[in-house]
């Protein structure tokens, strides 16, 4: 039997029939990275809930910077925040502004505590002592802006609906996948939303606890297996939880707002969609609850990767920062090659029209894949009705 992955970005969501309804009267289409602040609805959100942070870092930090992706903004954000122990700039002139800026619209109450509980050294050289105190952060503003980021995702993607006489297109694909005679590995996601999951009727995630490098859970995995390399939007993350807590829900980021309880939150456990992905390569956090599953999902994908026969990618544009993905695949080649197997098929869904033999060439040069091996398809929702989805799952 012929083993099948499928990888869905962005682009898939987008066109899958779904919806982002604010109220009663208002709904949109699921914004992605690209123009991410341009799109109506984050811009309807930033309207009625004031981003304080991120207002401020784009106005004041790169005011040049126009139609900003999340990534760029993201990356922006956490570069400067993993540089402060550089100490070429300390951010206080910056952050007494924002401060100042930030009580213009919330008076006395602040949305998250001006205080972090942080342990630091004091005494002479080999006579140090750590004490864990409230002490004022200089990190806040830049805090904050992570914060905001990622209350801003939960709004964005929390309120999916689907009109009720129509399918995503995500089921569709995925019935018409089981007509064949192929081993569904498994669907790997980079998206935060939950239109995969509201789509299936049954699924799963993979826990650390599980190790896919056993042949039992290529073979009988109970149900629908799904990995989500950037995590997700009801992966709750707790100041408090030793493990990632799978939920049905999305889970919406709750910060303290009193000086003791400064370090305490509640968020969905989700990476920052930034080239340098910390969570999952900074050693210190290796042992923290979210890494741990995350490079759980990222060995097993690599692992399937390179037993599946057939790959089907949709919406998902290979940016040139995301060295990690090219990674999987460079990693799964290498796999496949001291295993002897045949060259891997590729169906690769774009989001839009595209120049396929320029197109071709990127993709062959990113997954290995040969050129003659590689179909490309326009539009996830005309590939469903195409008979080059269905020519690709019987050959």
């Amino acid at each position: 039997m012929k083993k099948l992955i499928v990888f869905y970005g962005a682009g898939a969501t987008y066109d899958s029939n779904f919806n982002v309804k604010i109220n009663s009267e208002k709904s949109f289409l699921p914004p992605m990275d690209k123009n991410f602040f341009e799109t109506e609805i984050v811009q309807e959100i930033m309207v009625d809930d004031n981003y304080q942070a991120i207002k401020f870092f784009i106005k004041n930090i790169i005011p040049l910077n126009s139609k900003l992706s999340l990534e760029d903004l993201w990356s922006n954000v956490s570069l400067n925040l993993r540089q402060l122990r550089f100490k070429t700039y300390d951010w206080k002139k910056e952050t007494g502004k924002y401060l100042i800026n930030y009580s213009k619209y919330y008076g006395d109450y602040y949305p998250y505590s001006d205080y972090l509980t942080e342990s630091f050294t004091s005494g002479p050289i080999g006579n140090r002592s750590t004490q864990n105190t409230p002490i004022y952060n200089w990190k806040k503003f830049l805090g904050d802006c992570e914060r905001d980021l990622k209350r801003l995702i939960y709004n964005c993607y929390s309120k999916l609906s689907i009109e009720d006489n129509k399918n995503s297109n995500y089921e569709i694909m995925h019935n018409i996948i089981k007509d064949f005679d192929l081993n569904i590995l498994g669907y790997v996601s980079f998206n935060y939303d939950l239109a995969l999951e509201k789509s299936l009727s049954n699924y799963n995630y993979l826990d650390v606890n599980i190790d896919i490098r056993n042949p039992y859970y290529i073979q009988n995995f109970p149900f629908s297996l799904i990995l989500k390399l950037h995590g997700s939007l009801n992966w709750q993350n707790t100041s408090s939880s030793s493990d990632i807590i799978f939920e049905d829900t999305e889970i919406e980021p709750e910060y303290p707002t009193d000086t003791l309880s400064a370090n305490r939150y509640i968020e969905p456990g989700i990476v920052p969609p930034t080239i340098f992905k910390e969570i999952i390569n900074h050693k210190s956090d290796e042992n923290e609850p979210l890494s741990r599953l995350l490079f759980t999902q990222w060995k097993s994908v690599i692992r399937l990767l390179s037993e599946a026969d057939k790959v089907i990618i949709v919406g998902y544009s290979f940016p040139l920062t995301d060295y990690h993905v090219q990674r999987i695949f460079q990693i799964a080649n290498m796999l496949r090659r001291g295993n002897d197997k045949e060259s891997q098929k590729l169906l690769y869904c774009a989001g839009c029209d595209n120049k396929k033999d320029l197109l071709v060439e990127r993709l062959s040069s990113i997954t290995q894949i040969r050129n003659e091996d590689i179909r490309i398809y326009n539009k996830f929702s005309k590939l469903i009705q195409s008979r080059t989805l269905k020519s690709f799952l019987k050959e």
